[in-house]
């Protein structure tokens, strides 16, 4: 009966262990397949940064907080405001806010400058030619002249003789007339718009009338009527670049051309 009891008492204890032990390598096998799998699996994402405010958040207004107490300053800190000053601001921003938007600018290359319509009608044609159309600007600008004249003179049928003389001379450019401006006369032979002609007719009436009068060329400022001829009209400037570099290719009349921006008219 003793040997029994200690037989089974010896085989329970041998199962235990034997139950413990598969237990524990399954615990073994466990551990080791959640090393490997973590192991296996991507880092997780870097946290979120986040931002910290560095002003202090505005108190939730209360839904019977009206629109007029938002918009307006704070009674503790700014004197109390009228209901019609209200009105008032409230109405210029209104109208800032209806403002016409301004036209956008159109970019067109200028081609010429007329003095008169043979001109302008000539730069037409060749901006017709090529397909173009134009855009014709009436202009005047105070631009500098030199005037060639002479010395005071106090008599003025010397003045008048001297003026016939030079009229006469088929190499003198310029035509000479007898001018006014105080108590003795003055011969004057015109205004120039370049120095080099001025200087080519002083010398020459220096030459053949030295001995008589002396002439001499300055400078003066005059309003210059012309009329601009453009073409183009493009929204961005290198669009109008491009026109440029086509005209001056295609028409040997056009040299030196630049780009401009304008308002449209239209």
């Amino acid at each position: 009966m003793s040997a029994d009891s200690e037989n089974g008492k010896t085989k329970g204890s041998s199962k235990l262990s034997l139950l413990g032990n598969i237990a524990l390598i399954l615990g073994l096998l466990v551990v080791i397949a959640g090393g490997v799998v973590g192991w296996l699996m991507p880092p997780p994402p870097p946290p979120p940064v986040e931002t910290i405010s560095l002003t202090e958040e505005e108190p939730a207004q209360s839904e019977s907080t009206s629109l007029l107490e938002v918009l307006s300053p704070s009674k503790k800190d700014t004197p109390d405001v009228e209901v019609e000053e209200v009105l008032e601001v409230e109405e210029v921003m209104l109208v800032d806010a209806n403002q016409v938007p301004p036209l956008p600018i159109k970019y067109y290359v200028q081609v010429a400058n007329c003095l008169d319509s043979e001109c302008v009608g000539e730069h037409r044609r060749l901006l017709s030619r090529q397909g173009y159309r134009t855009r014709i600007e009436n202009a005047v600008e105070s631009m500098p002249f030199r005037e060639v004249r002479s010395q005071p003179l106090y008599s003025s049928e010397r003045s008048a003789a001297v003026a016939e003389e030079i009229n006469q001379d088929p190499g003198l450019n310029g035509y000479a007339q007898v001018l006014k401006p105080n108590d003795w006369y003055r011969i004057s032979l015109g205004v120039f718009p370049e120095v080099d002609q001025a200087d080519r007719l002083t010398k020459a009436l220096n030459a053949k009338y030295a001995r008589r009068i002396t002439f001499e060329h300055v400078e003066v400022r005059l309003d210059f009527e012309h009329m601009r001829v453009y073409a183009g009209g493009y929204r961005e400037e290198k669009e109008a670049l491009r026109l440029k570099t086509y005209l001056e290719r295609r028409e040997p009349l056009f040299r030196n051309l630049f780009v401009t921006a304008l308002l449209p008219r239209d």
